[in-house]
């Protein structure tokens, strides 16, 4: 024969038993935000590395072309002063070919 069971909440330990489940509730969500943020920064220091990196590059570039647009300047000045000074044939040739060797150069980096 079977024993009647009663079996009794108060409201007092129901209210305890939903706050136990609802932390441990937001527990797991807590956990499961931590790792998909983990990963967003592990993701954002990669795109920032490359960033830099790629800055790094654009910097020597600019560098470069401001080396280059002097140079290539300086050498249409020179040819200019030639050919109003001397107006020697033979040296502003030299200067032109001057001026072309420096912009194969240019061309070539």
């Amino acid at each position: 024969t079977m024993k009647n069971l009663d079996f009794s909440i108060t409201l007092n330990q129901l209210f305890v038993i939903l706050l136990c489940l609802a932390g441990f509730v937001l527990l797991i969500f807590s956990i499961i935000l931590m790792v998909k943020l983990i990963k967003s920064v592990d993701k954002l220091n990669k795109i920032l590395d490359d960033s830099s990196t790629i800055s790094g590059i654009a910097a020597e570039g600019a560098v470069f072309v401001k080396t280059t647009a002097v140079d290539l300047s300086n050498s249409v000045k020179d040819l200019t002063d030639k050919a109003k000074n001397s107006g020697n044939l033979f040296s502003s040739l030299s200067s032109i070919i001057e001026l072309i060797s420096k912009l194969k150069k240019v061309i070539k980096k």
